[in-house]
């Protein structure tokens, strides 16, 4: 099949619920994932110890993007006590999630993930 076929067949398969779900797979796919760095696990811990010791041992520049990723899993994760230790340290609180594709806010970040098209049983 050649390939213009191909994509106007996926682009047809992914109007209206189909789109809907194959967006959401993505957010949630997204969502799943797991801190990487040792700041991010203690802030998505709320591990306050871990964090003030990981930043008085490396100390992050404001703003940097170790601080906005560790944020985003405070966030995320519902950590405050570890989101306010990071705010501290200058973390933005409307940066980016350091991801290129995204570019979340920890307000979205922290926003549960809500499906308007599923149905309550």
């Amino acid at each position: 099949m050649p390939i213009h076929f191909a994509i106007q067949r996926t682009c047809q398969c992914l109007v209206g619920p189909a789109a809907r779900r194959a967006l959401l797979a993505l957010i949630v796919a997204g969502c799943g994932a797991e801190p990487e760095t040792p700041l991010a696990k203690a802030a998505a811990a709320d591990d306050v110890i871990a964090v003030r010791a990981l930043l008085s041992a490396h100390p992050e520049a404001p703003r940097s993007n170790e601080l906005q990723v560790a944020l985003h899993w405070a966030a995320r994760r519902g950590a405050p006590h570890a989101a306010r230790e990071l705010l501290d340290a200058g973390a933005d609180i409307d940066g980016p999630d350091g991801r290129p594709d995204f570019g979340w806010t920890p307000l979205i970040s922290g926003a549960p993930i809500i499906s308007p098209w599923t149905t309550s049983a």
